[in-house]
C-alpha cells in the first residue's frame, strides 16, 4: 500500500538529486498513476507515493533482530553517559505514550542518545568513503572534502589510500563508470532506490569456472566493512 506524500505524512528535507524521505528514510517517487495535487502549495504537481526501500526486501530476519538490539543498546548507552539526555529521558514518563508529541520527542531524544554514543560513526564513515569514489569517478578532486574524515578519524593518509585502491579495483578489473548514485524506480515491486555504480567491462571477468563477457554492463555495489583508519 503507498502513503501519499500530499496527506500530511511528515517528510525530511533532502539532499538535491536523491529522493524525498521520510524519517525512516523510506523514499517518496511520483505516482505512477500521473495524479497530481489537486490543493495547497502543490497544486498541479505530480502527487507522491512513499515506496519501499530495496534492502528491505532482502532483509534477513535473524540480522535485523540483532541490529535492533544493538540499536538498542546504543541508545542506553547514550542516555546514562548524558546528564541532559537522562533528565529528557525521565520526562517522557509523564507524556500519553500514544501522542504524536510523545512519539516525535521520543524519536529524536532516541537518535540524539545514538549520537552521543557514537552508534552513527561507522555510519559516516562508510558514507564518507562513497563520497571519495564518487569524487575520484567524477573528477572531483576528493581533496576538497579530506577535513571532514578526518573530523570522523580517518586519517588524511588513510583516505588517499582508499581513493588509491578504489583507483586500483577499477583498473585491474576493466571496470568503466557509466553512473554514479543513479536513482531507480521499481513501480511493480513499489521500491525505490539509489546504485552506486553502473559499470561497464572492457574486458571479460572470471569468476571460478564463470566469465562474464566483455561490453556487460552490471551494477556495482560498495560495501565499506569495518574500517581501517591506518593505511
Amino acid at each position: 500500500m503507498t502513503i501519499p506524500l500530499d496527506t500530511g505524512a511528515p517528510e525530511q528535507a533532502h539532499t538535491p538529486g536523491d529522493f524525498p524521505r521520510n524519517a525512516a528514510k523510506a523514499p517518496y517517487v511520483s505516482d505512477p498513476s500521473g495524479a497530481v495535487v489537486k490543493s495547497g502549495a502543490r497544486k498541479g504537481q505530480p502527487k507522491r507515493v512513499l515506496y519501499g526501500r530495496p534492502s528491505g526486501l532482502g532483509k534477513n530476519v535473524g540480522d535485523g533482530f540483532a541490529l535492533s538490539q544493538w540499536s538498542q543498546r546504543m541508545v542506553l548507552c547514550g542516555i546514562v553517559t548524558d546528564a541532559a539526555l537522562a533528565a529528557e529521558a525521565r520526562a517522557l514518563l509523564d507524556m500519553d505514550q500514544e501522542s504524536r508529541e510523545f512519539k516525535e520527542l521520543a524519536n529524536a531524544l532516541a537518535d540524539r542518545a545514538k549520537d552521543a554514543a557514537k552508534a552513527s560513526l561507522a555510519a559516516e564513515r562508510g558514507t564518507h568513503t562513497h563520497a571519495l569514489t564518487e569524487d575520484h569517478d567524477n573528477e572531483v578532486d576528493w581533496v576538497a572534502r579530506a577535513e571532514a574524515g578526518v573530523d570522523l578519524g580517518i586519517p588524511h593518509e588513510a583516505q588517499q589510500a582508499l581513493v588509491e585502491a578504489w583507483r586500483r579495483m577499477l583498473a585491474d578489473n576493466g571496470l568503466e563508470v557509466l553512473a554514479t548514485e543513479a536513482k531507480v524506480v521499481n513501480d511493480r515491486l513499489r521500491v525505490a532506490g539509489t546504485l552506486d555504480r553502473i559499470v561497464r567491462l572492457t574486458r571479460p571477468l572470471t569468476f571460478g569456472d564463470i566469465t562474464v563477457p566483455a561490453g556487460t554492463v552490471l551494477v556495482l555495489d560498495i560495501k565499506t566493512g569495518k574500517m581501517r583508519t591506518t593505511p
